[in-house]
């Protein structure tokens, strides 16, 4: 199997507050240093009217890099993304997007860096802060004003003399007429860039009329998104706007989204990639003179700006299911040329192409203590891929990870800030994935975590570096595999609650008392008896089983008894009843002297296996002594062996009941076995 490189820095994490991003651009060179302070702000007006420049056909100099940082969980300035944009006034008005300089669903927006551009040939310097004097989200425009150097100090916008460029007429361009391109893409370097093309067409918009678009034969990247589009004469006479581009409604970005090549950094080293193509659009410039015209009279107006996600409260009752037959249910969806996430015929589909950096999604989900379950199958791969289920998620550089392969092995890991650590190494678990549906559980609850897969435990380790966090889910294929695709169903999380705080002994029975409630009893066929301190099951026939209960009534409960093989029928089993109602109506979980497992219910005189009998290592065969575990809280059953989960299941038939113990034979009958030391823990 392939196996992932631990010197891995970051995991491909879509839209996290940890990971340093870049939206439109490439990363940049240097990261800020100072966070301006709040400051009163002068007004800027004067209007363009000519350009500084000996060759006005290609203004560079007035092409500016925009940054947009937010400030992280311990108040350090992080960058979100980067863009480009065109100052237009000397006294530091800046026309760009409204989405390069406003916050979307996964991040603030807390300050604009602008990156000046010095020589052609050199990446742009950071220089000063600004903030948005205006905005229109549905027109994608906006006009931005510096307001502070780069150390943070107050600036004089009447002093500062930038170089800008001069308004042309967008309203008179024609069919064929010259444009050029000059921003920041972000790809195919770091310094500004060129590309010309001709007015290839126009859009209309009910709203803003028949020359709502201009379409152009220019090849403009995802970074370009906010920059100039000047006219023959060096004039501005658009901005590239992803809202054009053709799609429905997505921009056009180009991210740093991940540490590509696995220095274990996102740096400007690692590759921009581009989410959804280029843009082949501008908004024209005279839907962008009212914006112009309010912000140099120093007035204020944003439309349409999105407010980040709020952070989601931590669930600590109940469950939550989805079918992916609704597009609208919460988990991302996204489209790169390296990978993507998506729903389709009531299915979710992650897919990587080879070589590029783990693809991750989230269901913003927030839970303590969770079990969740989902079915997953592998819809294109070539059995050297990845799929990560995760939990915990505080963020891309700090969660857990539950590793299946599709060549059948697994394993634990948990990046911890930024390190990936194995809890548990790959190992052989399960049979090749092939293209089967495989239902997938995963266990963090408390300090345990515990990975299942067709009802079998195949991984388990126990650690306490996160409390909390968001779920998820993840693809990865190597850099010599193929492009891999994973499709889920049937998702449910089901939160645990705080079940180690709130247990507490209820019962405790060592056997001394043979009035302690146990049934006396006997035939031909079984007999139930005290003995020595301990309680007997003796099961003479073979495909026979015995029932003891207790007439106490519990809800939530573990249950832990020893067990002692006294007599062994090397096919036998052993097993607890909780929300016993009768004969007819109960739950089971129970172990075989063979080495397998099982949880079933009866309901109404009719057995329904939960969980199939399935063999696992951790069962020691025709061992004489061991101590077998029960739950049964809520929604979720568990079964266990010497303190070690061996499967869970989640059933509502039954809300409460008596608690008792049962014993079976298979082919083989004379079984004798005797109990001990049993404990029920309610919560």
């Amino acid at each position: 199997m392939t196996h992932r490189s631990n010197s891995l820095g970051l995991i491909a994490a879509l839209f996290s507050l940890a990971v340093v991003l870049t939206a439109c651009g490439g990363a940049p060179t240097q990261a800020p240093t100072s966070a301006p302070q709040a400051t009163a702000v002068p007004s800027a007006t004067s209007t363009p009217t000519q350009s500084l420049f000996a060759n006005p056909a290609i203004p560079f100099e007035a092409v500016v890099q925009i940054w947009a940082a937010y400030y992280d969980e311990v108040g350090d300035l992080q960058l979100g993304w980067t863009g480009s944009g065109t100052i237009i006034s000397p006294e530091g008005l800046i026309l760009t997007n409204a989405h390069v300089v406003l916050p979307d669903r996964y991040f603030p927006v807390d300050e604009l860096i602008i990156a000046m551009t010095g020589n052609q040939d050199q990446v742009p310097e950071p220089k000063y802060f600004a903030e948005v004097l205006q905005a229109d989200a549905n027109l994608d425009l906006a006009v931005i004003r510096i307001t502070q150097d780069y150390d943070g100090n107050i600036v004089d916008n009447k002093t500062l003399n930038l170089p800008y460029v001069a308004m042309g007429d967008s309203d008179l361009l024609n069919l064929g007429d010259r444009l050029t391109i000059l921003g920041y893409p972000g790809i195919g370097g770091d310094t500004v860039t060129l590309t010309t093309g001709e007015v290839s067409g126009f859009t209309s918009q009910p709203e803003y009329g028949t020359r709502a678009f201009v379409k152009t034969s220019a090849t403009i990247a995802g970074g370009n998104s906010g920059g100039m589009a000047a006219d023959a004469a060096g004039n501005l006479i658009g901005v590239p706007t992803q809202l054009g581009y053709g799609g429905d409604d997505q921009y056009v970005d180009c991210r740093v989204l991940v540490d590509t090549n696995r220095d274990g950094l996102v740096t400007d080293e690692d590759s921009c990639v581009p989410t959804g193509g280029f843009i082949n659009a501008l908004r024209p410039v005279a839907l962008a003179l009212p914006l112009i015209e309010a912000a140099q009279r120093g007035e204020v107006s944003i439309i349409g700006a999105e407010e980040p996600v709020a952070a989601v409260e931590p669930v600590t009752g109940g469950s939550v299911t989805d079918d992916f037959s609704d597009e609208n249910s919460g988990w991302d969806i996204y489209s790169f040329e390296s990978g993507s996430a998506y729903y389709l015929n009531g299915e979710y589909f992650l897919e990587d192409i080879p070589g590029e950096p783990y693809y991750q999604t989230r269901s913003y989900l927030n839970i303590n203590d969770v079990q969740m379950g989902i079915d997953v199958r592998v819809g294109q791969g070539n059995g050297a891929n990845e799929i990560d289920f995760i939990c915990r998620y505080v963020d891309a550089q700090n969660n857990y990870e539950f590793r299946l392969f599709e060549d059948g092995y697994v394993g634990i890991s948990k990046w911890l800030n930024g390190e990936y650590l194995a809890l548990v190494a790959p190992q052989a678990g399960v049979a090749p994935l092939g293209t089967s549906t495989h239902r997938v559980e995963v266990l963090c609850d408390g300090n345990h975590l515990s990975l299942s897969v067709d009802g079998q435990l195949v991984a388990e380790t126990f650690d306490d570096s996160f409390a909390s966090g968001d779920l998820g889910l993840a693809v990865y294929t190597p850099a010599d595999g193929e492009r891999f695709v994973a499709a889920f169903d049937n998702f449910e999380a089901l939160a645990l609650g705080s079940q180690q705080a709130a247990g507490e002994v209820v019962l405790s029975d060592d056997f001394s008392d043979t009035a302690s409630g146990w049934m006396e009893d006997s035939d031909t066929d079984w007999a139930l008896y005290y003995e020595g301190g301990r309680y007997f099951f003796q099961v003479n026939p073979s495909q026979f089983y015995v029932n003891s209960h207790l007439f106490v009534n519990y809800a939530n409960i573990t249950v832990n008894v020893d067990v002692n093989i006294e007599q062994a029928a090397h096919d036998g089993d052993i097993g607890i009843l909780c929300r016993y109602i009768d004969s007819d109506n109960y739950y089971a979980l129970e172990v075989s002297e063979d080495g397998y497992y099982s949880i079933w219910k009866r309901v109404n005189g009719e057995v329904v296996y939960l969980v199939e009998w399935t063999s696992s290592g951790l069962i020691p065969i025709d061992s004489s002594a061991f101590t077998l575990n029960a739950s049964c809280d809520g929604a979720q059953l568990s079964v266990g062996i010497n303190g070690q989960l061996l499967a869970q299941a989640t059933d509502t038939d039954f809300a409460s009941g008596y608690v008792g113990l049962t014993a079976g034979t298979w082919e083989n009958g004379g079984l004798v076995l005797s109990f001990d030391n049993f404990e029920v823990i309610e919560y």
